[in-house]
């Protein structure tokens, strides 16, 4: 790049109007697609252990021993209270409550997913 083209670039605008235009639209979708997705809370946790599927109610409070985890639900939420695998990553994500929110557990090859009602969860249609 010659020295005149270098000056010029210097001297102008870091940003034109249609670059900020982009970036609002651009974080505006994205912020749309995130309240869309984990705006709601979930109606039903589904727990895949190896391929099974099992659904249950998140307003219902219980313990479900899932194998190498102990996995509890209550108060609209649900979480790993104990896990056999090294790690504990499971554990370590915390409680989850709203809409297409998972806990994952390689080791135990255990999925934990929350969804928006129970007859998609159990059947997989709306």
């Amino acid at each position: 790049m010659n020295r005149e083209k270098l000056e010029k670039a210097r001297a102008g605008k870091p940003f034109k109007i249609a670059d900020i235009v982009v970036y609002v639209f651009a974080l505006v979708i994205t912020v749309a697609v995130l309240v869309a997705s984990y705006g709601r809370p979930g109606e039903a946790v589904e727990i895949s252990v190896d391929g099974k599927r099992f659904v249950y109610s998140l307003h219902e409070d219980r313990v479900i021993d899932a194998g190498a985890l102990k996995v509890v639900i209550s108060d609209g939420k649900v979480w790993v209270e104990d896990a056999e695998c090294p790690d504990k990553l499971c554990e370590k994500t915390g409680k989850i409550a709203y809409g297409n929110q998972t806990i994952v557990c390689l080791p135990g090859n255990i999925v934990i997913r929350i969804t928006d009602s129970e007859i998609t969860a159990s059947t997989g249609q709306q």
